[in-house]
């Protein structure tokens, strides 16, 4: 079998066999982000930048991983504090939305965990009904969030710098389940097993979320949401 460097002996080929290598580890390194993210949710988790790389081992057992991770976000809470609100410090929405998710960070920190998601969806609505729809529509209801649906999308390459496997099961649970209507009781069964906030649910108050893992999704969603938004902004005040 002839080689390419026997075809072209004369060309250094080296440039070109880095250049394939460290496509093949971008690759690798991808596929393995979201095996990770896959892994996580099936822990009943949500991905995202303050979730620590244990072991493979570890993300291989989802019971081992779920305990494994409330440990981590009990006893890392300060950090995880520090780290969710930097993040939401840095994106572009206002000043209310900033304040909401401080409030819902430190009833967190209190203990109040049923308060969190019903702080979280409400001002999601607020704004994302100011940065999509006309500011002289107060009535206009969005509680299916379409737009910040298809915004999250977006957002992909920013999320990629941060890590980049939580990403791609965020948009997933965005998009399919966080706004997902409950219209059957099989659709009600399969919500109530997810500790990952269902608006329709909580908000209706079909499904009482109260637990320490259900409060950490819902801010780190939050978190997401809000990255959505500021995109979705600062595209619009590029334009």
């Amino acid at each position: 079998m002839t080689t390419i460097r026997q075809l072209f002996p004369r060309i250094d080929i080296t440039p070109f066999t880095n250049i394939l290598r460290n496509i093949s580890r971008a690759v690798e390194g991808f596929n393995k982000a979201i095996a990770r993210s896959d892994q996580v949710i099936l822990s009943g988790w949500l991905p995202h930048a303050t979730t620590p790389d244990f072991e493979e081992s570890v993300f291989l057992d989802p019971a081992i991983l779920d305990l494994r991770l409330e440990e981590f976000y009990r006893d890392n809470w300060i950090a995880v504090r520090h780290t969710l609100l930097s993040s939401v410090s840095k994106h572009n929405i206002d000043d209310e939305a900033k304040a909401t998710f401080e409030e819902a960070i430190n009833c967190h920190e209190a203990g109040f965990y049923r308060s969190v998601p019903r702080l979280i969806f409400p001002e999601l609505e607020r704004l994302g009904r100011i940065t999509w729809h006309k500011k002289d529509e107060p009535g206009k209801m969005i509680s299916s969030l379409h737009e910040l649906q298809r915004s999250s999308g977006e957002v992909i390459a920013e999320y990629a710098d941060g890590g980049g496997m939580f990403t791609y099961g965020l948009i997933e649970k965005l998009t399919n389940h966080m706004y997902k209507k409950l219209k059957t009781k099989e659709s009600i069964e399969a919500i109530s097993r997810d500790p990952v906030p269902n608006r329709h649910a909580c908000i209706h108050g079909i499904v009482t979320y109260s637990t320490m893992k259900s409060s950490v999704n819902a801010l780190i969603m939050a978190d997401f949401a809000f990255l959505a938004v500021s995109t979705a902004t600062t595209q619009r005040e590029e334009k």
